[in-house]
């Protein structure tokens, strides 16, 4: 009867490399989770607050009389908080991709040293639409706002 050989031992330094890996593998994705729940909730709060900035300048340039029953806050006024969400949303995806090419970076090495032979699967490219749309949905709606307003008032 012909003996199986045990496969080759798998060295010391490689599994602590991949526990290192995994470790790390796992703190980027819920870095990219916690990075997307503070985004939301700061993109939250910041419409918010510009809402109430906008009824509070609406209200003193009518009152001012700046403004005439009917009229609107001037678009370049009303631009200024769709500008800074758009900032805001630019900023947290900028952070969300770093995180996110280091999470690319980590699974491609997992991969290299796969000495658990896992299958890890093809990666889509439809997240990174996802998460454009999770922060830049605060200016577009902002924006689409003002026209929905402009546009069924002003023709009414």
């Amino acid at each position: 009867m012909e003996q199986i050989s045990d496969p080759q031992p798998i060295s010391v330094m490689k599994i602590e490399k991949q526990k290192v890996l995994w470790e790390e593998f796992r703190n980027s994705r819920d870095m990219a989770l916690k990075i997307m729940q503070w985004g939301v909730t700061v993109l939250v709060t910041l419409q918010t607050a510009i809402a109430f900035f906008r009824k509070d300048l609406f209200e003193r340039m009518f009152a001012s009389g700046e403004l005439l029953k009917g009229q609107y806050i001037p678009w370049n006024r009303y631009l200024l908080g769709t500008i800074f969400l758009f900032i805001v949303a630019s900023i947290f995806t900028y952070i969300l991709f770093m995180v996110g090419n280091r999470y690319k970076k980590t699974r491609a090495q997992l991969i290299k040293n796969n000495i658990y032979d896992i299958e890890f699967g093809e990666v889509g490219r439809s997240a990174r639409y996802v998460i454009l749309l999770l922060f830049y949905i605060f200016p577009i709606v902002d924006l689409l706002l003002r026209l929905y307003v402009k546009i069924e008032f002003e023709f009414k």
